[in-house]
């Protein structure tokens, strides 16, 4: 089992990391501002480019202890992170299956809810750190779930939120998990949406999500679009922040399904 490391080692950002994280910021936040300005909420989104495990959860430790200190700006990371499988707080260390060991991957128990996942290249993760407008967990995922459907949508698939067998999915499979940790209402950790095909294949080598066989599908797997992370980082910032603000001022989002929607 892989231990976090207290360094700041791994990958640094580069200069073109930073400019997808100006871009970021520019051309998303400015285009929906009036809506932020609207609630009252501040938010920085940052794009990470290819990050470490340990050294993104070292960097949400501290967001978390800022929120909690009374900061009131709300955060969204958003980067790939270099491969690594996690585990949530329940999760059994039998679902790993041995994986980290065979293919040499470092493995972490985390404070997040959730079975056993992979992170890795061609994967979108995403990690607000907000401060909830309502103590109800169920009602943040459904706000992510709609998120990540919208995403999906933008980029020709279709998908939808499922709430017995919580993620979005596809006919083909599970695009995007979710798991989240808390702490006095702040949220941290957050969701992980699959871009290409190469997300999707560590998933075979483990027990995702508690659920043996589970089927794995990403953007590029349906057949409908290949966007590079990137793209979809962008498309996703956009969404979150117009969502975040109406999350605010309307309430709790409710589960909406189409006549295709396939419970548990």
């Amino acid at each position: 089992m892989g231990h976090v490391s207290s360094g700041m080692h791994g990958h640094q950002d580069s200069a073109p990391e930073q400019d997808r994280g100006a871009l970021v910021r520019h051309e998303v936040l400015d285009r929906v501002g009036d809506k932020l300005r609207g609630s009252g909420r501040m938010l920085c989104a940052r794009f990470l480019g290819h990050a470490e495990y340990g050294q993104v959860l070292s960097e949400q430790e501290r967001l978390v202890r800022r929120k909690l200190e009374g900061d009131p700006v709300d955060y969204l990371l958003l980067l790939e992170h270099e491969p690594v499988f996690t585990l949530g707080r329940g999760a059994s260390e039998a679902d790993l299956c041995g994986a980290n060991e065979r293919l040499r991957i470092p493995a972490y128990r985390v404070s997040r809810g959730g079975g056993v996942t992979y992170h890795g290249p061609g994967q979108l993760v995403a990690y607000p750190i907000v401060k909830l407008p309502h103590p109800d967990v169920r009602s943040y995922v459904r706000f992510l779930a709609g998120v990540v459907v919208g995403v999906c949508q933008s980029f020709g698939v279709d998908s939808w939120a499922d709430e017995q067998r919580i993620g979005v999915w596809s006919r083909r499979g599970k695009l995007a998990s979710f798991g989240i940790g808390l702490r006095r209402w702040v949220a941290f950790h957050g969701v992980a949406l699959n871009v290409s095909r190469a997300a999707e294949e560590p998933f075979a080598f483990i027990v995702p999500c508690r659920t043996v066989g589970l089927a794995v599908s990403s953007l590029e797997g349906e057949g409908r679009a290949t966007p590079s992370v990137d793209e979809v980082a962008l498309v996703f910032a956009e969404l979150f922040v117009a969502a975040w603000a109406n999350y605010w001022e309307q309430g709790r989002p409710e589960w909406k399904f189409d006549e295709d929607t396939r419970l548990g």
